[in-house]
């Protein structure tokens, strides 16, 4: 899937949720290996790759529904500040800390339940984390706020290559410079781009301003047993809260997120809520429902797994995604 730059951000955006857990991140620490960590108090962004309900839409190719576009952003609500060294085997962080490196970045890895398969990267100068915290209103695991017009700019990692396993997938080639872009890559250009639960998916930067890396993430198990089923427009009502539920997977370090959005509206109110997988539920407050005002949005769910590493002079994350999106109607 290609896509313009402000639905290409908000992918950033969902892969930050998508790393975030709680508050703990990663911190520069003494080791540069990989971390996979992982908290549960935190709200992120949605975002769509066209598959994803999120300030601008996050619901085209890539998840359709983990966002290829939307101008949602990652977030952290704060709670429980604890910086984990890179080299700690726990799982889940809020965001990408580049823990004192000069630049961070993430690489989103997304798909849906009909595809198609989507690659986005993005690096930038670090300014602590590769997102920013949420802006909004808080409550529980969940976050309100509208959306932030996406910012985009040019370093590049060198080129890029996605593999799944031995089998190389595709080869991401750095944006043209200095044109703010993305690195993109799609099953829908590339039809072997693809993989399947449970893969170990590696991208592997070969150097260029951002220090060369490799970072290897584990494909999520596709999503089952959700209700709302996602089959058909899901009705919300804004006057209760609204519950959630899934078929909790086996991977011990997964997550899933659940993005609505409204649409009609200059810039975009958009509720994210993010739980460990393990807990099978979460709720989203009437409180944070009520600050909705149109009549139709977008609902979308998706299961992440997410790595992060600290380069030589960068920290990069990379985010696998299974997400599925559905219109929604709102009353009173």
């Amino acid at each position: 899937m290609k896509s313009n730059g402000s639905l290409v951000i908000g992918v950033l955006g969902a892969a930050l949720v998508a790393c975030s857990g709680g508050s703990a991140s990663v911190d520069a620490g003494s080791d540069a290996g990989t971390t996979d960590m992982k908290t549960p108090t935190d709200a992120g962004t949605s975002g769509d790759t066209n598959t994803e309900p999120d300030g601008g839409s996050p619901g085209d190719g890539g998840s359709p529904g983990t966002d290829s576009g939307s101008s949602n952003t990652g977030m952290d609500s704060g709670s429980s500040s604890t910086g984990m060294d890179s080299g700690s085997p726990a799982c889940g962080s809020d965001a990408v800390d580049a823990g004192g490196k000069a630049y961070s970045g993430v690489v989103l890895l997304m798909t849906g339940p009909t595809g198609p398969f989507s690659a986005l990267g993005q690096f930038k100068t670090s300014t602590g984390k590769f997102g920013p915290s949420c802006t909004g209103t808080t409550m529980g695991s969940c976050c309100y706020e509208t959306a932030a017009a996406g910012e985009l700019s040019y370093i590049s990692a060198g080129t890029l290559t996605v593999s799944d396993g031995a089998t190389t997938l595709a080869t991401l080639t750095p944006p043209p410079a200095p044109v703010p872009a993305l690195y993109e890559e799609s099953s829908l250009t590339v039809p072997g781009f693809t993989w399947a639960p449970g893969d170990t998916l590696t991208v592997a930067g070969s150097g260029a301003t951002v220090d060369a890396f490799t970072v290897s993430v584990v494909a999520p198990a596709v999503l089952a047993g959700t209700k709302p089923s996602f089959a058909a427009p899901i009705p919300v009502s804004l006057s209760a809260d609204y519950v959630v539920s899934w078929n909790p997977s086996s991977e011990t370090c997964s997550q899933v997120q659940f993005g609505l959005s409204q649409t009609g509206a200059v810039a975009t109110p958009y509720i994210t809520c993010v739980v460990d997988d393990a807990e099978g539920t979460l709720t989203v407050p009437k409180a944070l429902l009520q600050n909705f005002t149109a009549t139709t949005g977008m609902a979308v769910m998706e299961r992440i797994e997410t790595k992060e590493t600290l380069a030589a002079n960068a920290a990069v994350g990379v985010v696998a995604s299974e997400a599925t999106t559905a219109d929604t109607t709102y009353t009173p």
